[in-house]
């Protein structure tokens, strides 16, 4: 009975060991999906801005070429 006793107890313990293991796992596994999150929104709000930046850029040209046809055409 005593040995019964010890064999539970033991793996009473085992099981207390896991499911900690588990909780600090699934800790982790939450600061790495909103890292992840955080990393998405960056990379969406960066290629915002270069899409911006393209198109003011495109437009400044396309301007600039008006200006230059224009001139030519003078």
């Amino acid at each position: 009975m005593q040995e019964l006793h010890d064999r539970l107890e033991e793996a009473g313990g085992a099981t207390a060991a896991q499911m900690e293991l588990n909780r600090k796992r699934e800790i982790e596994l939450a600061k790495m999906k909103k890292e992840a999150e955080e990393a998405a929104i960056a990379r969406e709000a960066a290629l915002a801005q270069m899409r911006k930046k393209h198109g003011e850029a495109v437009t400044e040209m396309e301007e600039q070429m008006e200006i230059a046809n224009r001139a030519r055409q003078k």
